[in-house]
């Protein structure tokens, strides 16, 4: 259960530890699907520099020591620490990263029965066809650095109850990335349901009366039956809770499509950061390439993309319930915003044919982030003003 990990990334009260500075530094371990050859400092721990364990060729394993907090009082359990950390990690990143739930492996060296245990859970395809981009610049890892920092900052400041809110919703962003690959609909509906999370504390059910309500009241007090069936329709009414528009609201709230330029191009990090210049063509838009401003007009304003990050939470739900893959052909889009299919239904012996525009995973991966980090930012900058 990964709510048992929130409290040991950080507890409701941190209970000093008397005599920590002369306690030996315990170690743990994330794995990640880059090399991180730096070490990133924060203000209760630190994670190392990766140490690549060479599998089967061409696959290999990016291993990250975690110096753990001082104040963890429960070595047997402080593997949960990473298991939060994990999620933290990947949340920002938008990148799979794993954690074993073996608190054996806490305060372990990186011996080969250690380096081997890890190396299985989390084999990265480095060569090949397919293979995965695991060389970032130094300007990525900065990037993700400042970024890590400021979300857990953030998750300090947060009141404790949205604190545990905000991990619950980056646990699901974490399963979507670490599932990707080998479940796209899954992964889908966990990146979805990410932003759901939030959307349920952020927003309020909507109070949408009929405009011949007062007049089905007035006819139920003297119809017996109308009087059931208005009965039923207040109750339906009021379990309706509207999630779909307020997701819609939300994004629109917390990540305007105005937002949206900042994300990158999907080829963008493999780019050589020495030459970029001469590869900008492989980012740069593309003839049959659609960017949200190609949707946008005068007088239909945002409404095309409103319904696109609809049709997403459509997707989702159909998923649930039915058990139905979202339209998208391919799970690694070539394009930065969105991916089109063409879709053909016989209707009577006649075919008809469709064009629908979806949200490719990579834009709902950014909206997730970007609009879970606002929102988190707007709260604790209100309670700040309370104070």
């Amino acid at each position: 259960m990964f709510e048992e990990c929130i409290p040991f990334f950080r507890p409701e009260r941190i209970e000093e530890n008397e005599g920590a500075e002369n306690i030996n530094e315990l170690r743990g371990y994330i794995l990640l699907d880059f090399e991180l050859e730096q070490t990133l400092e924060f203000k209760d721990f630190k994670i190392l520099p990766t140490i690549r364990a060479n599998l089967s060729p061409p696959y290999s394993t990016f291993i990250a020591p975690v110096i753990l907090p001082r104040w963890l009082n429960e070595r047997h359990n402080a593997h949960l620490f990473c298991i939060a950390l994990g999620a933290i990690v990947s949340f920002v990143t938008s990148r799979p990263v794993k954690s074993l739930r073996d608190g054996y492996l806490i305060g372990r060296e990186l011996d080969e029965h250690t380096i081997q245990t890890l190396s299985i859970h989390f084999p990265v395809l480095t060569a090949g066809p397919g293979s995965h981009n695991y060389r970032l610049s130094k300007e990525y890892i900065e990037r993700y650095y400042k970024g890590l920092k400021d979300t857990i900052e953030l998750l300090y400041a947060a009141p404790y109850t949205l604190y545990v809110r905000l991990m619950k919703a980056m646990r699901l962003a974490h399963l979507a990335h670490n599932n990707k690959r080998e479940d796209f609909s899954l992964a889908y509906y966990l990146l979805v349901s990410s932003i759901e999370v939030i959307t349920q504390k952020a927003t309020k059910v909507p109070k949408i009366k009929h405009d011949l309500e007062n007049q089905w009241e007035q006819m139920a007090k003297s119809d017996e039956t109308i009087s059931e069936l208005f009965a039923e329709y207040k109750k339906l009414r009021s379990n309706d809770k509207k999630l779909r528009e307020r997701f819609v609201e939300f994004v629109f709230e917390y990540c305007p499509p105005k937002e949206w330029e900042k994300l990158e191009h999907p080829q963008e990090s493999s780019l050589p950061s020495e030459d970029r210049e001469n590869w900008e063509w492989i980012t740069k838009k593309s003839w049959d390439e659609i960017y949200p401003e190609d949707l946008q007009n005068e007088d239909s304003k945002d409404e095309l993309l409103r319904e696109i990050i609809s049709d997403s939470y459509k997707y989702r739900s159909k998923f649930t319930h039915e058990g139905s893959a979202p339209p998208h052909r391919q799970p690694n889009s070539y394009n930065r915003f969105f991916d089109v299919e063409h879709q053909t239904k016989e209707m009577n012996g006649k075919y008809e044919f469709s064009q629908i525009i979806l949200a490719n995973f990579s834009l709902l991966a950014f909206i997730a982030k970007n609009s879970i980090i606002a929102y988190a930012k707007s709260k604790v900058s209100s309670e700040k003003t309370k104070e």
